[in-house]
């Protein structure tokens, strides 16, 4: 989905992208949850340049 995120602006909505300490994330690092904030932030900043305007985060 993150990949092709842009695309959903064509149906003309605000995009929201909700990137949270997903565990492909702290898997991919090989980390634990708690140490995988660097990864969502990374991949937060993605979302926002592909087109997102919305972020859920908690």
């Amino acid at each position: 989905l993150l990949q092709n995120l842009e695309r959903f602006q064509l149906f003309g909505c605000p995009v929201m992208a909700g990137i949270s300490r997903k565990s492909m994330i702290w898997k991919t690092l090989q980390q634990t949850p708690a140490d995988a904030l660097n990864g969502t932030s990374v991949l937060n900043t993605a979302a926002l340049l592909k087109g997102a305007s919305i972020l859920r985060v908690h």
